[in-house]
């Protein structure tokens, strides 16, 4: 995973990081990214519990926040997020959803 710093997200950096770090990818079409996009939002949840730990202890650091905020209100405020979200796909046997 890289991290991208705010002036890299100008459109000539990333465009020159598009081309050096995915050359393959160079010549897709906008329309390319878009469903590649939608799929990832798609995804099934089977082995993404690391990642997520690490995406939200990485936004934390970045804040520069306690890591107890973590354990004390983001840890049980996903919880919930998870156990209602698995309960509405338990109810219509839904396998995939998305954060939109």
């Amino acid at each position: 995973m890289k991290v991208l710093s705010n002036d890299s997200m100008r459109p000539n950096p990333l465009e020159r990081h598009l081309k050096q770090q995915y050359p393959t990818l160079v010549l897709k079409t906008k329309e390319f990214f878009s469903s590649k996009a939608e799929s990832l939002k798609r995804m099934r949840l089977d082995k993404s519990g690391i990642k997520v730990s690490f995406e939200i202890a990485f936004i934390i650091a970045k804040q520069k926040k306690l890591h107890t905020i973590g354990e004390e209100l983001i840890k049980p405020c996903v919880l919930k997020a998870t156990q209602l979200i698995l309960r509405r796909c338990r109810a219509k046997n839904e396998v995939y959803f998305s954060f939109e």
